[in-house]
């Protein structure tokens, strides 16, 4: 019993221990009837079942687990208790159950209660952290720009389908509820995280050559916290609306939109423009899973009639790769082990090439329409392979705990990376 106990603890300080896997299996869970369609193992397939799962459930057991992990150090304020662990657990849980049976409202309004109790958890520290002092970092400004267009896409999507406002309005609804909470964080966490990992942030200095009086020197004057408050809450704005261009002739529009967006938070930080020569193989793969998220919506914006391909670039090139690799940072950085991640690892050889396979024969159907369920096929066994051998790799690191002398050390040298 006293071994549960302790498990259980580690688990709530770390909960990325237990929902990183999860993660792994939902994935396997939401790409697998192509495979069962393609090997004619089953007889029918649903299409909104794979992106809801993909993008409520599998996404967000690493969303989750990164967040349960990531705000209560970075804030300095209170892990995670018991009750919040499980009550994500089941929620994510019971939202692939019900996707699987396809009551689609019920798996919804489970969603809607994850989003209320993630803000339940984010304000629980904000509040403590306003009593503690000190500033969060301005880029976690996404996280309630990500539960917000969740919340509202939700609400949009349960009202056309019980048929209080037009039924029509759910191509609105949807959209924003799978996309714009994951889109939100991958801008403000990635924008935030991966600029640190690959050693190029650099802090803003506010007139540094002095003030001569002018106009100029004046504008200066503004904090760079408030003009970088002011340029995240432009840019969410601006990915809000572009979910509002539903109507065929400006769905190009929305997409172009939201690829404005996205090559302006990583110019921004500028993640885009920096090639990360020094840096291991991890930091690669989230630099280039950065441009894949940036080509995969200009894509849909000049091919919108392809859009559903072009977006595959970004969630599978972009989001996919981008979880990969800062799932491996945190397990090795966290065991104790992230020297380690300086050399090539050759599991994230066998990821990249796997999810680089997936991407390709997801795309090929356009050119070959009439292999469209055996292409299908053969992506989701390349990335169930990948995603696989990745997990296999990591499992004993994630039953792996540093002593509390190296776990402390090992924390005050990540907080000093994230400073700058």
């Amino acid at each position: 019993m006293n071994k549960f106990n302790e498990i259980i603890n580690i688990i709530c300080r770390e909960p990325y221990r237990l929902f990183f896997p999860l993660g792994v299996g939902m994935g396997v869970v939401g790409i697998g009837p192509w495979l069962l369609y393609a090997l004619k193992l089953s007889a029918s397939y649903s299409g909104v079942f794979h992106s809801s799962m993909q993008m409520l459930v599998y996404m967000n057991c690493f969303i989750i687990g990164f967040l349960m992990t990531f705000i209560p150090r970075f804030t300095g304020t209170f892990y995670s208790n018991k009750a919040e662990v499980f009550s994500f657990l089941l929620l994510l849980i019971g939202m692939a159950f019900f996707l699987q049976r396809q009551e689609w409202i019920m798996a919804q309004i489970l969603y809607l209660i994850w989003l209320v109790l993630l803000v339940v958890f984010v304000m629980r520290r904000v509040v403590h952290r306003k009593s503690t002092g000190g500033n969060p970092p301005v880029e976690l400004i996404w996280i309630p720009v990500a539960i917000l267009h969740a919340f509202i896409g939700v609400i949009i999507l349960l009202l056309a389908q019980w048929q209080i406002i037009p039924g029509g309005m759910s191509k609105i609804g949807r959209p924003m509820m799978e996309q714009g909470f994951l889109i939100s964080i991958v801008l403000g966490i990635g924008g935030f995280l991966i600029p640190r990992i690959l050693g190029i942030y650099q802090k803003e200095e506010v007139n540094p050559g002095g003030c001569c009086g002018s106009c100029v020197c004046a504008a200066r004057k503004i904090s760079p916290v408030i003009k970088s408050l002011w340029f995240h809450v432009g840019c969410s704005i601006l990915l809000f609306i572009s979910f509002w261009f539903q109507d065929p002739a400006w769905l190009g529009a929305g997409y172009a939109f939201k690829g404005i967006v996205a090559m302006s938070q990583f110019l921004w930080t500028r993640t885009l423009t920096r090639y990360p020569r020094n840096i291991g193989l991890y930091g690669k793969i989230a630099w280039g899973s950065c441009w894949m998220v940036v080509i995969g919506f200009c894509g849909a914006a000049f091919f919108p009639r392809y859009d559903v391909e072009m977006l595959h670039i970004t969630f599978i090139g972009g989001f996919s790769l981008m979880t990969f690799a800062i799932a491996t940072m945190v397990i090795f950085s966290h065991s104790g082990q992230a020297e380690q991640l300086k050399n090539p690892l050759w599991i994230l050889w066998v990821v990249l090439l796997a999810v680089g396979f997936t991407l390709l024969k997801r795309l090929s159907v356009v050119f070959f329409p009439e292999s469209y369920f055996n292409l299908l096929g053969m992506a989701s066994t390349a990335w169930i392979f990948g995603a696989g051998a990745w997990l296999i790799f990591v499992l004993p690191k994630l039953f792996y705990v540093p002593n509390e002398d190296e776990f402390a050390k090992m924390h005050e040298q990540s907080k000093q990376r994230s400073n700058g």
